[in-house]
Parts: structure tokens; sequence; C-alpha cells
């Protein structure tokens, strides 16, 4: 099931994609059979009010050694060699609100910075959880970020998730009758809460360097 309101942005006048981009990007996917909650323990997810904030992990099955070809256009060649074997995860830090602002984000968006590492072609969708007690709790599903990471890159590098705490109502009208854990799709121990609306303030004016990428997915842990 996909987002009734999922849209890809663009410029009116350009025709070119624009801030934020892929908005309302989140989708469901329905097994064909239930999962042993025993045997494979699910994420909890956000609730609405939560406050994304601190390192959360990040998975996927992208790719992870792009290599850049050509010159104008720049495009990235994956080869059988970039695609993964096993699950791979990554640390990132979710945006603080002045980072949020400048990057653009929307309200329906979260993005997270992480150092010369990031999502890869092939993660869309995967989660970005934080640690609550002994538990995983997914506040974001990765939306888009560089195209391709340059070898020997070095700096922070940006992506942008869904925002699970706000999408969290429509989720839960989309699953009603699924098998859940004990406590539901919520955490044993709740993230700390935050109730204040986000920031109506104009945004600042920040420079944001957009990066295009690296070759290898640095820092990912196998």
């Amino acid at each position: 099931t996909i987002h009734p309101k999922f849209e890809v942005v663009l410029n009116p006048w350009s025709g070119q994609p624009m801030p934020p981009f892929l908005d309302n990007d989140i989708a469901i996917l329905e097994l064909e059979e239930e999962v042993d909650l025993n045997e494979y323990t699910p994420i909890c997810l956000a609730g609405t009010d939560v406050k994304e904030s601190g390192d959360g992990t990040v998975a996927g099955w992208g790719l992870t050694g792009l290599q850049l070809t050509g010159v104008n256009p720049v495009s990235c060649a994956p080869t059988l060699a970039d695609i993964p074997s096993i699950l791979q995860e990554t640390t990132m830090r979710v945006c603080s609100e002045e980072e949020a602002a400048a990057f653009p984000v929307s309200a329906n968006q979260i993005c997270a910075v992480g150092f010369e590492t990031s999502v890869s072609q092939g993660d869309s969708g995967g989660p970005i959880s934080l640690k609550s007690g002994d538990q995983h709790v997914q506040v974001g599903d990765v939306s888009f970020g560089p195209t391709c990471i340059i070898s020997g890159f070095t700096g922070d590098v940006t992506a942008v998730f869904g925002r699970i705490s706000y999408f969290r109502t429509w989720l839960e009208g989309e699953m009603q009758g699924a098998t859940v854990c004990r406590n539901g799709f919520d955490a044993d121990t709740a993230l700390p809460r935050d109730l204040a609306p986000r920031s109506s303030q104009p945004r600042p004016k920040v420079h944001t360097r957009m990066n295009v990428g690296n070759t290898k997915r640095a820092k990912k842990i196998k």
C-alpha cells in the first residue's frame, strides 16, 4: 500500500525535482504468511510525539561499492560485487532542527548525517532506528540520499527518511488486525516525548553542501 499522498515534487517552471523531492514517501508490504514472533522480533514504531534525536542505526541491502563513470553527467556503475550477501548496517545521527531546516525537509521527513557513510541505491524503504532500552524503535524509512559515494571522500553525508511519527496514525489504520508484540507497535520503554510542535520560524539561511557520495559505504558494518 503506497501512501495516498505520495508525490514527486517538481519545480512548476523547470520541471526539475525540488525540495522536499519525495513527499509522503512510505509504503506498506503485506506478507503472504504470518511471521513467528517468537523467532523474529519485529521493530517497534515511533509514537506520534517522539523526539527523533541522537545516533540511529540504518540497515539495508543497498549497494556497497559504486564507481563513478563519465564526466557530464556523472553516473554510477554498479556491479555484482556491489550487491551485499548479508544485511548491512551503519550509524547516522538524526539532524538537529537547524540542520533539518537548512537541508530542508518537510514535516513528514527527517534527515540524518553520517560521517563518510550513508544510505545507497537499494536501501530505500529500510529503517533508521533508535535504541529504547533493549529494543529498536523505527523513526524513519529510507527515502533518498547521495547518488553514490566517491572513494576517499571524507566529511558528512546527509540522507532523508520518511518520518514514522508523522505517519503513525496512517500506519495503524492500514495494519488493523496485524499480529504484534505484547506491547503493540510500541516499545516497552517509550522514547523521549516532544509535545511542542515543530518551529514555525523562517528557515535560517545556512549553507548546505550537497554530497555526491562515495564509492564505498564507508564504516559499513557487516
